[in-house]
């Protein structure tokens, strides 16, 4: 979602725009995308003002996240911003056409509904498999790094029983 263009724009605008009118343009951001990357809502806000985020700008961006988290606008779990009342998280599925968020960009919780998603169905599915599957699911190749994202939250549902390994295979827990 694209903010609208500031009428003042520049480093100095937005460091001189009150940090209400900031975490109302987070606000919009999030209800509009959430659950969204704070790096990613950031962005947003900065190139609302046509300005880059340097360390000053950043900082005011974070006065402005916890103003609104502090109001109850939205919520800050980790390095996302969610909209205050969504109980239902979206699973946001890559679409040909569309940008490919980072795994970085996606929340754990995204990802762990992906991974049972790929695993309702399935009597059985390999560790590497599944985590083949669930990038394929957000547009990802299945590198190292998304690897990694996707492996710890896999190991945390069979730690939680979600997930059980049963001749190398994957199938649902007492948990799913």
């Amino acid at each position: 979602r694209k903010l609208q263009r500031q009428y003042s724009t520049g480093g100095d605008a937005i460091l001189n725009t009150s940090v209400n009118r900031i975490a109302d343009a987070f606000v919009a951001i999030v209800n509009a995308e959430g659950p969204i990357s704070i790096n990613t809502a950031k962005q947003r806000v900065v190139e609302a003002w046509a300005t880059r985020k340097g360390k000053r700008i950043s900082d005011y961006l974070d006065i402005a996240i916890a103003y609104a988290k502090r109001n109850g606008y939205l919520v800050v779990k980790g390095n996302f911003l969610w909209p205050l009342g969504m109980d239902i998280l979206p699973l946001r599925i890559h679409k040909n056409g569309h940008d490919i968020r980072a795994i970085l960009e996606i929340p754990p919780e995204e990802i762990e509904l992906a991974i049972r998603e790929c695993i309702k169905g399935a009597v059985g599915i390999t560790f590497d498999d599944l985590i083949r599957e669930t990038c394929r699911l957000f547009g990802l190749s299945a590198t190292t790094e998304n690897n990694l994202q996707v492996s710890k939250i896999i190991r945390t549902l069979e730690l939680n029983d979600v997930l059980v390994s049963r001749n190398d295979k994957l199938t649902k827990g007492k948990g799913f």
